[in-house]
């Protein structure tokens, strides 16, 4: 898969302003078995879909796959990697594919599960989880697992588990721990994923929040 997108450089002088543009890349190389194994579990069918549309224009997709493409570069955040991926393919099927995905029948028991995955993340927040084990321990494939947890939750199962953590970093930061110290014991592989996180969520960074404590 290839993504094409444009920079624009603006250059403002002291009597005129414009602008150069320039191209560039990213790619992803996704195995035929691989698509078929996601694709099989998003659709329902074991064969690939044929895409209709080899050249999209969609500014939501094309922001998944440059975060897409960065996790994988980056090769961390499993959990997060392996949801945008069936995001993306999901939105992908959605707008150039030519076939539908069809509405999957949510019953109590699905509601019995999605509560097994919750459960899971909450006990197991300091730990690496990845999907394939939570779609296991809650009995749901991967798809259905994203799809109808972030329905029924209304965040998807990484952001759950980011909220769980940043809580408990908030406890710990109360008591004066230290920033390195507390982004291992809540998850995070450094202090600095942490710091973004957490200034995501909260609005201030760990430091600034500790901070308040001390006054």
């Amino acid at each position: 898969m290839l993504f094409l997108y444009q920079k624009t450089f603006i250059y403002q002088g002291m009597n005129c302003i414009f602008e150069l543009s320039s191209f560039s890349y990213r790619a992803i190389n996704i195995s035929i078995e691989r698509m078929r194994e996601i694709i099989t579990t998003i659709t329902g069918k074991e064969e690939l879909v044929k895409f209709t549309k080899p050249i999209l224009k969609l500014p939501k997709i094309d922001e998944l796959f440059l975060i897409l493409h960065q996790l994988i570069l980056e090769n961390k955040d499993g959990l997060n990697r392996e949801e945008l991926l069936y995001f993306f393919i999901d939105a992908l099927i959605a707008h150039a594919a030519d076939i539908k995905i069809e509405e999957i029948a949510f019953s109590e028991a699905s509601k019995e599960n999605l509560l097994l995955a919750k459960s899971y993340l909450e006990k197991n927040f300091a730990s690496t989880v990845s999907l394939e084990e939570l779609s296991r321990r809650c009995h749901l494939n991967k798809y259905t697992l994203i799809r109808y947890f972030t329905k029924y939750f209304g965040v998807a199962p990484y952001q759950y588990l980011q909220t769980i953590r940043i809580k408990e970093a908030k406890e710990l930061l109360s008591n004066d721990k230290e920033l390195l110290s507390i982004s291992l014991k809540v998850g995070f592989s450094d202090q600095s994923h942490f710091t973004r996180v957490f200034k995501s969520l909260i609005g201030i960074t760990p430091k600034q929040y500790q901070g308040i404590f001390k006054q």
